[in-house]
């Protein structure tokens, strides 16, 4: 028991110190990188955030948007913090990239080829699946999980994407007026390892309608198609001495080693200094949270952590 009480706490130790392979920081929150790489003779611009080496998450995006879209929405931080390395792109011609002669598909295998190191799972919105479904229709076995927004395409290519096993995230507004709610019915039916799911109240782009429900969903999905194996188990326990750590850090750390999903609200601030000897990690989440006066909701299976309500 001693000997996992010492590894949990240093683990703990190990990623609330500055440095310790973590991704580098600015006043608590994920720093995004941008940089820009030749795709086809054209320059590329992407953002990037999270630890190289997790497992990576590609968002493309749709007509009327870029990837900074996903930096202001919060998605790229978000899926950093819960241990993924997240690459948004400015497709070509869109945002700061360059007009990119390769056709759609083979621009974005020659994409992954120079940004990626494992398939990514493919987060596609909108006009994106103008290069996700031609791409997972010829190379299926460079996605390692797709979440469409609704994307463009789909009768296009629906016959080459009959029964391919990939598995895929289908998310559609419910009052979608762009791509027909019958477009995820068809690419439901092709796709064998698909569900769907339809967001309340949102438009085409339900991502923005609907923000933490998006979130909340994509995060689901990713927990199941990676498999993210928790460091502690369910009871153990664990010793820890915090002095002055900051708050947003403890929880990521708690989030990544226990294995569940945490959206973290921004305006959630502060420290944390304890004591706590052999006690179920568990039970040391909860005297934090209460410790803050936290709100915690674990509707959807993941956890969101939420500011004290004022009087």
């Amino acid at each position: 028991m001693t000997g996992s009480i010492l590894a949990a706490t240093t683990l703990l130790a190990s990623l609330l110190a500055a440095g310790a392979g973590s991704p580098a920081r600015a006043e608590g929150r994920v720093e995004v990188e941008s940089r820009a790489i030749l795709v086809g003779g054209a320059w590329i611009h992407l953002l990037a955030a999270g630890e190289r080496g997790a497992p990576e998450v590609l968002l493309l995006h749709g007509a009327r948007f870029s990837a900074e879209t996903w930096r202001q929405l919060g998605t790229l931080e978000l899926l950093a913090a819960n241990g993924y390395r997240a690459l948004a792109v400015d497709l070509p011609g869109f945002g700061r990239s360059e007009e990119c002669p390769l056709p759609p598909a083979r621009f974005l295998r020659e994409l992954l080829a120079e940004v990626t190191s494992v398939p990514p799972a493919l987060v596609s919105p909108s006009m994106s699946g103008r290069f996700s479904l031609p791409l997972l229709a010829e190379s299926p076995e460079l996605v390692a999980a797709l979440v469409a927004v609704a994307p463009a395409g789909i009768p296009e290519h629906l016959e080459r994407l009959q029964d391919l096993e990939v598995p895929a995230l289908l998310i559609w507004g419910e009052n979608d007026r762009v791509v027909p709610r019958r477009h995820a019915d068809e690419l439901g039916r092709a796709l064998k390892r698909s569900r769907t799911v339809l967001l309340p109240g949102a438009g085409h782009p339900s991502y923005l309608d609907r923000p933490e429900d998006f979130h909340r969903e994509l995060l689901a999905f990713l927990g199941e198609i990676f498999a993210k194996r928790a460091a502690w188990g369910p009871g153990e326990r664990i010793s820890l001495s915090l002095d002055e750590a900051d708050l947003q850090e403890v929880l990521r750390s708690f989030a990544r080693l226990a294995g569940f999903n945490l959206v973290l609200d921004p305006r959630v601030q502060g420290t944390v200094t304890l004591e706590l000897h052999d006690v179920p990690w568990e039970e040391a989440l909860r005297v934090i949270l209460k410790t803050h006066g936290l709100a915690v909701d674990t509707e959807g299976g993941s956890w969101r952590v939420d500011p004290p309500v004022m009087p």
